[in-house]
């Protein structure tokens, strides 16, 4: 009452109300609905991302970490009460163990540092911790839940940084760097916080939007580098098949004739001798022993050329049992 201006009578009688109420303190709703904001856009991004490009592995894990953890930010701007803000701090700390479950799926062919089984257990280790915190010392549940915060953030951070060379990409750093610097966010902001000033729950909801802001363009950028090599060795087998011949794994026709063309432009005139061959009574065979027999006599013929052949050398199978070799730098003695 003693915040609010004095009243003041008028001459009629009663009392005249004050023109403006003092503004209460708002810093820390405020906050929460913020960081419910950008963990829900960040939440939004990759499942839009993901409903376009479907199949990628872990993408599920992903999609729980970051809704969950929106869910949280939403549940802490909602209500002080001590059951819904256990529930929030549960949500907003599963969020760095459930994205590692989900990048050990992303990385399964090469399994990450540790195993899986640890990820599970700490995340049923957070639940009864929590729980005995809020029932035994209300007080200090801020600090129990911002040390659990911290050690997963750091456990997966570490995971992260350890992870095998041929997977160890920027973007793959650039989140266990942020998640590294918002092990200690909390911790840090805690005691600076005055008393009965902002919510103890505001730097962990805000460090957690940051990290899923963060988690989100590495997921991304990892999606998208992992489409763009399937495309790259997509290109090369669609190259190879249609330059190889199949059965004998040599060029054919077509691609015999680019890479002839190609060496007798460098090469200096006459240097070269061009050398036709065929498998002799090849129609016997298929017709005695049948086409796979017939496969694999050419198959033998193409893979004793080969061994034989120098390294600039140029085969081609021209069709049926039709060979062609472009012997380069060599005459005829040598052909």
């Amino acid at each position: 009452c003693n915040a609010y201006e004095p009243l003041t009578p008028y001459a009629g009688g009663g009392l005249v109300l004050p023109q403006q109420l003092p503004s209460m303190p708002t810093a820390p709703l405020d906050a929460l609905q913020v960081a419910a904001a950008t963990a829900s856009v960040a939440a939004a991004s990759l499942t839009g991302f993901g409903l376009r490009h479907a199949g990628q592995r872990g993408w599920r894990w992903w999609m729980a970490a970051v809704w969950l953890a929106v869910l949280g930010t939403v549940l802490a701007a909602a209500s002080a009460q001590v059951p819904v803000r256990f529930f929030a701090e549960v949500l907003l700390l599963q969020w760095p163990l459930t994205l590692l479950i989900g990048l050990r799926r992303f990385h399964a062919r090469d399994a990450l540092p540790l195993h899986a089984s640890l990820d599970f257990g700490a995340l049923l280790l957070v639940v009864p911790v929590l729980a005995a915190a809020f029932a035994a010392a209300p007080a200090q549940a801020p600090w129990v839940c911002a040390t659990a915060g911290s050690l997963l953030l750091l456990y997966a951070a570490a995971v992260a940084l350890r992870t095998p060379a041929s997977h160890a990409t920027p973007p793959l750093q650039a989140l266990a760097a942020s998640q590294c610097l918002l092990a200690f966010a909390p911790l840090v902001a805690l005691p600076l916080q005055p008393a009965g000033g902002i919510d103890p729950l505001v730097p962990r909801a805000v460090a957690a939007a940051l990290g899923l802001m963060v988690a989100a363009f590495v997921l991304l950028t990892m999606v998208g580098q992992r489409t763009e090599q399937q495309l790259r060795e997509s290109r090369q087998r669609l190259r190879t098949l249609a330059n190889m011949d199949a059965l004998t794994q040599v060029p054919n026709r077509r691609h015999f004739n680019d890479l002839a063309t190609l060496a007798l432009r460098n090469d200096p005139p006459g240097s070269a001798v061009l050398l036709m061959f065929d498998v002799d009574h090849f129609k016997g065979i298929n017709d005695s022993l049948g086409h796979a027999a017939g496969d694999r006599a050419l198959t033998l013929v193409a893979s004793s050329m080969l061994e034989h052949l120098r390294a600039e050398d140029v085969p081609g199978r021209l069709g049926g049992d039709e060979f062609a070799l472009l012997l380069r730098g060599a005459g005829l003695p040598a052909a």
